[in-house]
């Protein structure tokens, strides 16, 4: 008998993908999910790509011990979470997660009908101002939102929310108590999500001073060793490690050129295409965090290294 899922897979896919849909704690509503899916007119990858992802939260509401009812904004922000930093999330995965929830809902199959309390209300307009106004990656957003949570928690335990009483004291208290349960990779992101909402409360006039600037500094002490550039001799040895004779000697040469003499982030070398590098104006377009785009002169050695080298073999930059 054909299943609601079958439009979407194929003898090809994995039985563990599909074993994750059919058990555990959202077997039903998944099924139903699907199922609308295939009404609503979803391309068959677009719909693999959400089930596998549902399927994965399912089973780890399962190794959670949680069930359909625990699915709540909370919980789909946890597992967001874990998969950011596990570099797993993917544009969509939290419109898809949300979008069970809201199916949930109304059929009463997992989460019951409930008002959003005074904390969620406040985290989902900060949330709206970080994705629309900062135009910050959906990973950044998920990052953020915790912290938010956290402190807006702690400081409002009752439930009504009123960011004017916030003050410095409270901001202070917070970071410290943070502190002693965070790791020194951990920290850095508290101090800048605390200070993002904090600045947030402002811009709105929710506030009327910037409490962002109480937000004192995490010391990482464990990283205080660690240095923050490499000496000139050796930037050279690396660079000079480089068989410039290959292909990929050459690339590998433009690619650390970039790093060493522009100050790129390696995601924004990785990010570049042949159609960011203008070759007769002698300017590279650099795609940065925030979708922010601009354009940087290119030192003469990638220019003529990367002249040669994909004028030649038209590879990816």
């Amino acid at each position: 008998m054909e299943t609601p899922f079958d439009y979407f897979f194929n003898d090809r896919t994995n039985p563990r993908t599909i074993e994750a849909l059919k058990g555990g704690p959202l077997a039903s509503p998944l099924e139903a999910y699907a199922q609308r899916l295939h009404e609503d007119g979803y391309a068959t990858h677009s719909g693999f790509v959400q089930l596998r992802l549902l399927g994965c939260f399912n089973r780890w509401l399962d190794r959670k011990k949680l069930t359909g009812e625990d699915m709540d904004p909370t919980t789909i922000e946890q597992y967001l979470h874990g998969r950011a930093r596990s570099g797993k999330l993917r544009k969509g995965d939290s419109a898809a997660l949300f979008r069970l929830l809201n199916m949930l809902r109304p059929e009463g199959s997992g989460v019951a009908a409930s008002p959003p309390t005074a904390v969620e209300t406040a985290l989902g307009q900060f949330q709206k101002y970080l994705r629309q106004e900062r135009s910050l990656s959906e990973a950044t957003v998920i990052n953020y939102t915790p912290v938010a949570r956290s402190f807006l928690s702690e400081r409002f335990p009752k439930g009504a929310v009123h960011c004017q009483q916030i003050t410095a004291a409270d901001i202070t208290a917070f970071v410290q108590r943070q502190a002693t349960l965070l790791t020194s990779k951990r920290a850095p992101l508290v101090v800048t999500a605390l200070r993002s909402f904090l600045r947030y409360l402002f811009h709105r006039g929710i506030v009327a001073v910037d409490l962002a600037t109480c937000v004192p500094t995490i010391a990482t002490w464990s990283l205080s060793k660690v240095p923050r550039f490499l000496p000139g001799e050796q930037i050279q040895k690396i660079l000079g490690s480089c068989d410039k004779e290959t292909a990929i000697g050459k690339r590998d040469y433009a690619l650390l050129l970039l790093l060493a003499r522009l100050g790129l982030r390696a995601g924004e070398v990785v990010a570049l295409t042949l159609d960011d590098f203008d070759w007769e104006a002698g300017l590279v377009t650099v795609r940065g965090k925030g979708k922010r785009v601009a354009q940087m002169p290119l030192p003469s050695e990638v220019t003529l290294v990367q002249i040669s080298l994909l004028s030649a073999t038209g590879c990816r930059a």
